[in-house]
């Protein structure tokens, strides 16, 4: 049942990243959201970004595994399941960020 369900979670997320490329290739969608640094320090920066469309939701990661949970709602609001029923275009770095968690997570699905 595991690795049916890790199949499923990981033919979802090549689903998502072929809509991303696809949309940033014939859109020419930059993947980095525009920004200015602020400040730099040893172990950060502060960043200031232009106004943007940003899509979140306030679900609380308790631990770690929870990751794949969260990534659900995002996913129903950008593949159309939203108040106007359009998708929304997300930048790539997004679903490979999740794809790594998914395929180097050791929690159980």
């Amino acid at each position: 049942m595991r690795l049916l369900t890790a199949s499923f979670y990981l033919l979802a997320m090549q689903l998502v990243l072929l809509q991303v490329v696809e949309t940033q290739i014939r859109e020419n969608v930059s993947e980095i959201a525009p920004y200015t640094v602020v400040k730099e320090a040893q172990t950060y920066e502060e960043r200031s970004y232009p106004s943007a469309h940003w899509i979140c939701h306030n679900a609380t990661l308790q631990d770690p595994s929870m990751s794949v949970d969260s990534f659900w709602p995002l996913f129903g609001y950008i593949s159309g399941a939203n108040i106007d029923a359009s998708e929304t275009h997300v930048g790539i770095k997004t679903v490979k960020a999740l794809a790594i968690n998914l395929l180097t997570s050791t929690d159980p699905l």
